[in-house]
């Protein structure tokens, strides 16, 4: 890739070529972008879906304050000002709101690029809001496994019904208050 703007091939009609791209981008499975000045000029159609609303209401909307999360507004426009021609952005996480109020769970990178003869920002955005549960997720099921564990070890009983017999783990006994282990039979 060259150090300076990324451009349309030379001897293409860039408006021909930019409705071409458009219904191609429109067809990608990722969230994408052109930014120009901090609001959005072109949105394909998975990020809007990401986002629950129609292209045309994101186009012209303020990418920090449109549908950033208030906490994570300034990291995105300190990467948009650092952005330059020659390198990608390192791709980051942060957080949407979709138009129903709900949070997004996004990555994101960022390229500055020649849009309509002028400098802009290619935005690349995957949602990632299932792989960041996975954590939560994987954390509440070792807790539940150790407080299950915990509550075996502090108080069980097996009852076997064929022999008439119920056998008390020692934690058991002693939430009983009684000396134990013993077994009972009845």
């Amino acid at each position: 890739m060259t150090t300076e703007l990324i451009e349309f091939a030379s001897g293409v009609d860039p408006v021909a070529d930019l409705a071409t791209i458009g219904a191609l981008v429109d067809l990608v499975h990722a969230g994408v972008a052109v930014a120009r000045e901090g609001r959005y000029l072109f949105v394909n159609a998975h990020l809007a879906e990401m986002l629950g609303y129609r292209a045309d209401e994101l186009n012209g909307l303020d990418v920090a304050f449109g549908v950033v999360h208030p906490l994570d507004r300034e990291e995105v426009r300190a990467r948009a000002a650092a952005r330059r021609p020659d390198l990608p952005d390192e791709a980051y996480d942060l957080r949407m709101v979709r138009k129903d109020g709900t949070t997004l769970h996004v990555r994101a990178c960022g390229r500055r690029i020649l849009y309509e003869q002028q400098p802009a920002d290619l935005l690349t955005i995957v949602d990632t809001t299932q792989v960041g549960h996975a954590p939560r997720l994987s954390d509440w099921k070792a807790r539940t496994l150790a407080r299950t564990e915990t509550l075996c070890a502090s108080g069980s009983a097996e009852i076997d019904l064929l022999r008439g017999r119920w056998t008390l783990s020692e934690g058991m006994w002693r939430l009983l208050g009684i000396a134990g282990p013993h077994d009972l039979v009845s």
